[in-house]
């Protein structure tokens, strides 16, 4: 009966992982991936661009850029082949968490991160990730956050070669399409 419930009522408890790099952690090495890589922001112009990489949401896209949002793209050549977004000031939403955190002053959130499907392997996204916090810390911020699934194993790889350390584990009880957290000190102290 409770694999039914889970199955049907799509009942599971949902892990993600959350990673923190600080502007006084050290500097991890520079990421070398034999790959000819311009990183660059993209302005709320070249939008377009972004469904490149097989998803249209220009609406949220732009919603993103009205509240503020950065978003970093990786080219080879004229091919963007990766994207990611980056929120500095209001409530960013951990949604497989079930919560909101407050964006404090000088912290970022990196999130929404995404390689096409042919490129993956070749180090993009943690170059990209190590660019969006060398610029951010060098603009004054002090600390960097991101997360990913639990089961989004590649992410976790290019995380951690970016310099992010894993600092929790934040667990969320999902019904349906909603997710509930289950309660830890790390996120009452982030929310």
């Amino acid at each position: 009966m409770g694999s039914r419930l889970r199955r049907d009522a799509g009942v599971s408890i949902e892990r993600t992982f959350l990673y923190k790099r600080d502007a006084s952690d050290p500097v991890p090495e520079a990421i070398a991936s034999g790959v000819e890589l311009r990183i660059a922001p993209v302005s709320p112009a070249e939008t377009g661009v972004l469904d490149a990489l097989g998803l249209d949401d220009r609406d949220e896209w732009r919603q993103r850029f009205d509240r503020g949002d950065e978003c970093y793209g990786a080219w080879l050549g004229s091919e963007l082949v990766h994207y990611s977004w980056v929120q500095n000031h209001g409530f960013h939403p951990i949604g497989y968490a079930g919560i909101d955190v407050e964006v404090r002053p000088g912290e970022l959130w990196i999130y929404n991160c995404r390689t096409s499907d042919a490129h993956r392997g070749q180090k993009i996204y943690p170059r990209t990730l190590q660019r969006i916090v060398n610029d951010r810390l060098s603009a004054g911020a002090t600390t960097a956050w991101i997360y990913a699934a639990a089961g989004n194993v590649a992410s976790h790889g290019g995380i951690a070669r970016a310099g992010f350390v894993h600092v929790e584990t934040l667990r969320a009880l999902r019904i349906g399409r909603r997710y509930r957290p289950l309660a830890s000190e790390s996120i009452q102290a982030l929310s």
